[in-house]
C-alpha cells in the first residue's frame, strides 16, 4: 500500500463522524430558524402571507420626511379560522407615523394590497403606489390627528391635500412587526377615537388597534384622551 494513501478504516471513521454530526447540524439550523423568524411563523393557530418593511416618503410644508415600519398581515390558520377569526390580529406595524409642524400627527396605512404581495414574492420589492389601485390603494387615505401631546380631533386626509406621498416601498424582512407610534405620538395609544357614523374599517382603530391601546389603561377606566372625528 502507498505510504501516502489513507487507510480505508480511517476514511470510514471520518464518514461515520460526519453522519453523526448531521442531526446536530439539522437541529441547530431549525433552532436558528425558529429563534430568528418573525412572530407567527411557527404559531399553531396564527399565520401570515407577508412580513415586510414598508417605507414611506412624504412631502409636507415643503419638507421631505421618511419613516418605516414592519407590517405583517397576521391571520388565523385555515383549520381554526372559524373559531379564531379575531385571535391573530397584529397590533403593531399597521401605521407609519409622522410628526408634523404644529404638533399634528399623520398616520399613513402600512397595509399591503394583494397584488403588491404577489409582486413582492416575484421581485423582492414593490412600490405600493403603483401596484395598488382602486379600493386597495390604502395609502391614499391617511388620518391626521390635531395634536400628539393632547389629541382631541382626527380627520381623514387624502393624499395630495395636506401632504403628498412621494414613495411607499415594501421589501421582505425577518424582523418582527413594529412601528414608530410609541416614539412619535405615544398619547395616541391612550386615546379613544370616536367615529359615530364612520365605519370601523375607515377609522384610526384599523391602524391603532384597541387591543394595543387597552394596555395603556386600567380595566374599567376610561381612556385619557377622547378624540372626536372633526375638521380642524
Amino acid at each position: 500500500m502507498d505510504m501516502d494513501e489513507e487507510p480505508p478504516r480511517s476514511r470510514s471513521g471520518y464518514l461515520a463522524l460526519l453522519w453523526a454530526l448531521v442531526p446536530f447540524v439539522a437541529i441547530g439550523g431549525l433552532a436558528f430558524w425558529y429563534m430568528f423568524s418573525p412572530v407567527n411563523t411557527f404559531h399553531l393557530t396564527c399565520t401570515y402571507t407577508v412580513n415586510a418593511r414598508v417605507t414611506a416618503d412624504i412631502l409636507v410644508d415643503g419638507q421631505e420626511r421618511s419613516a418605516s415600519v414592519v407590517f405583517q398581515n397576521s391571520r388565523s390558520r385555515g383549520w381554526i379560522s372559524i373559531m379564531n377569526s379575531a385571535g391573530c390580529i397584529q397590533p403593531h406595524g399597521n401605521a407609519i407615523a409622522f410628526k408634523l409642524p404644529g404638533d399634528r400627527v399623520l398616520l399613513v396605512p402600512a397595509r399591503i394590497c394583494g397584488k403588491a404581495i404577489d409582486i413582492l414574492d416575484d421581485r423582492g420589492s414593490v412600490d405600493l403606489m403603483s401596484a395598488c389601485t382602486g379600493n386597495q390603494r390604502y395609502q391614499d387615505w391617511a388620518v391626521m390627528v390635531d395634536s400628539a401631546a393632547r389629541p382631541g380631533k382626527w380627520q381623514f386626509t387624502p393624499n395630495n391635500t395636506k401632504f403628498t406621498l412621494q414613495r411607499v416601498v415594501a421589501t421582505p424582512t425577518w424582523d418582527n412587526p413594529s412601528d414608530n407610534i410609541d416614539e412619535v405620538a405615544p398619547n395616541l395609544l391612550r386615546a379613544d377615537f370616536e367615529r359615530f357614523t364612520v365605519a370601523w374599517r375607515q377609522s384610526p382603530e384599523t391602524m391603532l388597534h384597541y387591543r394595543r391601546r387597552a394596555m395603556y389603561k386600567a380595566r374599567g377606566e376610561p381612556y385619557k384622551f377622547n378624540v372626536r372625528h372633526s375638521a380642524f
